[in-house]
C-alpha cells in the first residue's frame, strides 16, 4: 500500500478511536450529571394547556372545582352534588414538545492540533505503526481532551444525550466553511453519531480545499432568532473570529458586537448558555511557542511541513500579542455580564482536569 494511502487508513482509525472515546465518556457524563440538569430544566419549562374537565374526585384539589357551572341548588348542597358526580374540575394536559438548539462553531480555528489527522499525516511524535497497533501500550495514543475540537465534540455529545433522555427535540447548527448545516433529532435518530461523523467529513474537506472562509457564527445565531418556539440554546465557540491575531494576514473577521448583540437578543427570548473553548497556546503563548492560527498554514498538494503548522511568537511580539488577547478577553467577559448571558470558558491544555465540572456548572446555570 502506498505511504499516503496507509496514512489515510491510519487517520480513519484514529478518528474512530477519538469518536468512540467521545461517545463513551459523553454517555457516562450525561447519565451521571447532565440528565439531572435537564430534568430540572424540564420541570421549570413545563407548559400546560386546558383539556376537557373531569368529574371531581376526592384526590382533586378543591380550588380546581368549576363552581361557576353549578346552579344555586347544587351550590347550596355541594356534598350531594359531589356524590351525584355533578361537580367538575379543571384539567390540564402537559405540553411536552420542547426544543434544545445548539449552535456549534466548526470554523478552521477549532481544528487546532488536528490538521495532521485530516490531512493524511500521523500525529506529531507518533509513527503510523503506533497509531494502528492494536496493543494496549499504543491503544490510546490519540489526541485527548487537550484539544479544542475534542472538547467541542464531547460537550455536543453530552448535552444531546441528556436532551434525548429527557424528551427534548434537538436541533444543531454547524457553522463553518462559509455555510451552515442544520440537523434535526427527529430526522436523525442517532444524532450524536451523525454529527461526529459529519464534523470529521467537514474538516477533511476543509483541509483538502484550503483557502479563506467567511465567518458564519453571526448568521447561525440569526437563524436561531427566527425560531418562534421557546427553546434552550447552547452556543459553543472559541469566538476567535472576534480576535485579531498578531499573525493575522487579513480576511473576514467579526466584531464582538456582531456576536454579542444576537446572543443578547436570544437570551431575552430563550434560555441561553454559552461555552467558550480555547487553547492555552492561543491566549497564553510563551516566546517561541506557536499561536496556531491555522488559517495561515499552507497545505499545498498534500505536502505538510511541521514548521508550517503555526506562527512562533517572538519576544518582541509577545507583549503586543498578550495585550491584544487580554483586552479581547476582558471586553468579551464584560459584554457577557452586561447582557446577563450565562457562560463558561474552557482552555484546552490548562483546564483539562475541570472539564466535566465546568460543563456541569454551565448546565446548572440553565435552571436558575
Amino acid at each position: 500500500m502506498p505511504y499516503t494511502e496507509s496514512l489515510k487508513a491510519v487517520n480513519k482509525e484514529v478518528l474512530r478511536r477519538i469518536n468512540r472515546e467521545v461517545s463513551v465518556r459523553a454517555s457516562r457524563f450525561a447519565n451521571a450529571l447532565l440528565s439531572g440538569v435537564f430534568r430540572a430544566i424540564f420541570q421549570i419549562e413545563k407548559a400546560y394547556e386546558f383539556a376537557e374537565p373531569a368529574i371531581f374526585q376526592p384526590e382533586h384539589e378543591p380550588d380546581r372545582m368549576l363552581l361557576n357551572r353549578l346552579d344555586g341548588y347544587r351550590l347550596s348542597n355541594l356534598p350531594m352534588a359531589i356524590a351525584n358526580e355533578d361537580v367538575l374540575v379543571s384539567r390540564y394536559q402537559l405540553f411536552t414538545e420542547y426544543d434544545f438548539v445548539v449552535v456549534a462553531d466548526v470554523s478552521q480555528s477549532m481544528m487546532l492540533y488536528w490538521w495532521g489527522i485530516y490531512g493524511g499525516d500521523p500525529m506529531p511524535g507518533h509513527t503510523a505503526e503506533e497509531l494502528t497497533a492494536d496493543v494496549e501500550a499504543h491503544k490510546w495514543k490519540i489526541p485527548g481532551d487537550r484539544t479544542k475540537l475534542f472538547l467541542l465534540k464531547y460537550t455536543l455529545a453530552s448535552f444531546l444525550h441528556a436532551a434525548r433522555a429527557n424528551e427534548f427535540f434537538s436541533y444543531v447548527l454547524l457553522a463553518g466553511d462559509s455555510k451552515i448545516e442544520l440537523y434535526d433529532s427527529r430526522r436523525e435518530p442517532n444524532l450524536e453519531e451523525t454529527l461526529l461523523r459529519n464534523i470529521d467529513e467537514h474538516y477533511g474537506k476543509l483541509v483538502t480545499k484550503g483557502g479563506e472562509e467567511r465567518p458564519q457564527l453571526q448568521e447561525a445565531l440569526r437563524q436561531v432568532l427566527a425560531r418562534r418556539r421557546r427553546a434552550i440554546v447552547l452556543c459553543i465557540s472559541d469566538f476567535n473570529d472576534c480576535l485579531q491575531h498578531i499573525n493575522d494576514k487579513g480576511g473576514a473577521r467579526l466584531s464582538q458586537n456582531d456576536i454579542i448583540l444576537p446572543l443578547a437578543e436570544i437570551s431575552s427570548r430563550h434560555r441561553l448558555l454559552v461555552l467558550q473553548i480555547n487553547h492555552r497556546l492561543e491566549h497564553e503563548p510563551q516566546a517561541g511557542e506557536a499561536t496556531f492560527d491555522v488559517k495561515n498554514c499552507p497545505y499545498l498538494n498534500g505536502e505538510i511541513r511541521s514548521e508550517q503548522r503555526g506562527y512562533a511568537v517572538s519576544d518582541r511580539d509577545l507583549v503586543l500579542y498578550g495585550e491584544k488577547v487580554d483586552a479581547w478577553k476582558k471586553t468579551l467577559g464584560v459584554n457577557f455580564g452586561k447582557f446577563g448571558i450565562k457562560w463558561q470558558s474552557l482552555r484546552a491544555g490548562k483546564d483539562d482536569e475541570n472539564v466535566d465540572t465546568r460543563i456541569y456548572e454551565l448546565g446548572v446555570q440553565t435552571g436558575r
